[in-house]
């Protein structure tokens, strides 16, 4: 017995000549109880069991527990005598482990205090360290209450083993002179009828399970713990940048504050009203003429937006204070995209002016809101060109589609050159409450 990589293998493999696997990567070899074949010490026939750890990568404890209990069961019912228990411990570890006191103490509950002058405690690996430095651990490990103290007084021998052949012969032929004994883990599963639960084995399992679990419960219990620190951080993180941005806000609204003050002061000035069409009897029947304005021969070919702009508004000065003919129903529909009643917005799809040469080489795009309207409604709101802003006011048109009354109202782009957004902004919400 042992827990995994102290080299059970290797001296079940040296004392008996077999070939079992011997663990040099990460997985432990033996994952269940292996046996050898039966073998000679002297006139005696000899079986060695390797049996898996009790920190085993494959396998739970419950499942290590019952496959030597059932083990060690059938060997009982079968009458085979058992004449010790070895277990190893490594001498080169630095530290005595929970994985080695796991072991140690299944090591002892399954062979129960009589069975204890039939076990040898092997520290193995001895040759690997100083003298000085092992025979300090063996003393600490003989004398140590929470080592291997009590089974040392229940009868347990403790014997160093350097690797060697003669080494294993002798703790083999130690435990030979001994006479057979049956373990505790067979006499509680077969004469007293006991489930593994219930046995010394099973009892302490269960003590280190629940032991374990206490221990994630409360590493669980940190997480959270830290968890919802992190979370305080986040919160107050994005306090301080919900201030830092309203700060930031308040400082550039008292920046903005003299500034719009004289845009009021100009814009109250000039008396620009926002302008409502309500005329809602314009004829849906009648056909719109082509939106083409003509524009003289252009002498540059890069003429900049603004020459363009220039131009454009010239020619279309005419139709300014002019309405079109509105859309036809179909068409209206096909701009507007609706689909039925059930929509609640349209998609709209904004028009462009088509501004031509005279010698008709080039055609340029125009994009307007105002345009669009217009076209659409047969209105005769004034449409810039320039890059100077137009709609510097809402401006709203009243139509009718489908035998329906509805309005459109043109609102000045955030992009406005006139105006600062903030004013815009809060045009649009007094527009909103009271259309």
């Amino acid at each position: 017995m042992g827990a995994e990589k102290t080299g059970k293998s290797t001296f079940i493999n040296m004392a008996s000549g077999s070939r079992l696997g011997v663990g040099t990567s990460l997985q432990p070899e033996a994952a269940t109880v292996q046996p050898t074949e039966p073998f000679k010490v002297g006139s005696q026939r000899v079986v060695l069991v390797n049996t898996p750890g009790f920190n085993e990568t494959s396998k739970s404890d419950r499942e290590i527990l019952s496959m030597i209990a059932e083990y060690l069961a059938d060997l009982h019912r079968k009458g085979m005598e058992i004449k010790g228990v070895i277990f190893l411990h490594r001498v080169t570890d630095n530290r005595m482990d929970d994985t080695a006191l796991r072991n140690m103490r299944m090591f002892e509950a399954l062979c129960g205090k009589d069975a204890m002058r039939n076990a040898v405690i092997v520290l193995n690996m001895w040759d690997q360290v100083g003298n000085e430095i092992r025979e300090a651990r063996e003393k600490e490990l003989r004398e140590s209450d929470i080592f291997f103290k009590h089974a040392v007084d229940a009868g347990a021998y403790v014997v160093a083993h350097d690797g060697q052949q003669s080494s294993a012969d002798g703790i083999l032929a130690y435990l030979l002179k001994q006479k057979s004994v049956s373990l505790q883990i067979q006499r509680e599963t077969t004469n007293e009828d006991k489930k593994i639960p219930q046995t010394a084995a099973g009892i302490i399992l269960l003590r280190e399970l629940a032991t374990r679990e206490g221990t994630k419960i409360e590493e669980l219990q940190r997480l959270c713990r830290e968890l919802e620190e992190v979370q305080r951080l986040r919160r107050e993180l994005e306090d301080w940048k919900d201030e830092k941005e309203r700060k930031e806000s308040e400082v550039q609204m008292d920046l903005d504050r003299p500034r719009e003050e004289l845009e009021k002061e100009r814009l109250q000035g000039a008396g620009v009203p926002v302008r409502r069409y309500t005329d809602d009897a314009w004829p849906l029947e009648q056909m719109r003429e082509d939106q083409v304005v003509q524009v003289p021969h252009m002498r540059d070919e890069e003429r900049s937006r603004e020459d363009l702009g220039s131009e454009a508004s010239q020619a279309i000065a005419s139709t300014n204070g002019k309405r079109r003919p509105p859309l036809p129903d179909e068409e209206l529909r096909q701009i507007l995209r609706f689909r039925g009643p059930e929509r609640s917005h349209s998609e709209v799809t904004k028009p462009k002016l088509i501004v031509k040469r005279e010698d008709n080489s080039k055609t340029s795009y125009v994009s307007s809101l105002s345009i669009f309207i217009n076209c659409v409604a047969g209105s005769d709101m004034k449409v810039g060109l320039g890059l100077e802003s137009c709609t510097t006011e809402i401006q709203c048109i009243s139509t009718q589609f489908g035998g329906e009354p509805i309005m459109f109202a043109d609102t000045p782009g955030f992009d406005d050159t006139q105006r600062p957004q903030r004013e815009i902004v809060e045009l649009i919400e007094r527009f909103l409450q009271n259309p």
